[in-house]
């Protein structure tokens, strides 16, 4: 007949980490099916029948344990889809089930930190970019003014600065930036670390207070 047990979830979880060990190892050190020699009346100092018993015995004690890891787990797993947490400072909150921040914080905040190191990249670069050019531009305008009018005496002043500034103009590179990523990178950074900062402790509380049942 079933028994029900009761736990809290963080006693669920780590028993869990227990029955995983204990089921590989039981496993590995466990005989299920083996081969004597017909005129052998014992094996490893049992009789063949103490020495079946206790193969059997051994195949039912691993299976009780997968059994008990099971229930235990799919206990877990929809408390964690029911259960609700809080996630907040001074100037947020988010709520969600323990199961959406597990899964959030393993893909969702990944992606998203990778966006972050992408989009920081890309503006780094191109700030570099935009630095460069501006210093390199007046020189390359400088040159271009040299080649055209080279050393000619009475230089119309009014045509080579019209001429530099033409240069200048055509040659300037703008920044392209459509998503204002200085905002976009501040607002990723806050809500990662936000996240980050503030998921483990309202999980761990969660699991300590919130109690499971299963039966084995």
């Amino acid at each position: 007949m079933a028994k029900t047990y009761k736990m809290t979830v963080h006693e669920a979880l780590a028993e869990l980490k227990v029955l995983a060990a204990r089921i590989d190892k039981e496993i590995n050190k466990a005989t299920f099916v083996a081969t004597n020699k017909h005129s052998n009346s014992k094996i490893d100092g049992k009789t063949i029948e103490e020495y079946k018993e206790g193969m059997k015995a051994d195949l039912q004690s691993i299976n009780d344990l997968i059994t008990r890891r099971s229930a235990i787990k799919r206990a877990v797993v929809l408390s964690n889809a029911q259960t609700e947490i809080t996630i907040k400072d001074d100037k947020r909150e988010l709520k969600m089930t323990v199961a959406e921040a597990i899964e959030y914080k393993a893909v969702g905040i990944a992606e998203k930190q990778h966006l972050l190191d992408r989009i920081t990249k890309q503006f780094l670069n191109a700030q570099y970019t935009l630095k460069t050019h501006a210093e390199s531009i007046e020189r390359e305008a400088n040159e271009h003014i040299r080649q055209t009018f080279g050393s000619k005496d009475n230089i119309d002043v009014k045509a080579m600065e019209s001429v530099k500034k033409t240069y200048i103009d055509a040659n300037t590179i703008d920044l392209i930036d459509p998503n204002k990523v200085e905002n976009v990178l501040k607002n990723l950074s806050d809500e990662i670390d936000f996240f980050n900062s503030k998921v483990d402790a309202a999980i761990s509380v969660s699991n300590a207070m919130t109690v499971i049942e299963f039966e084995v």
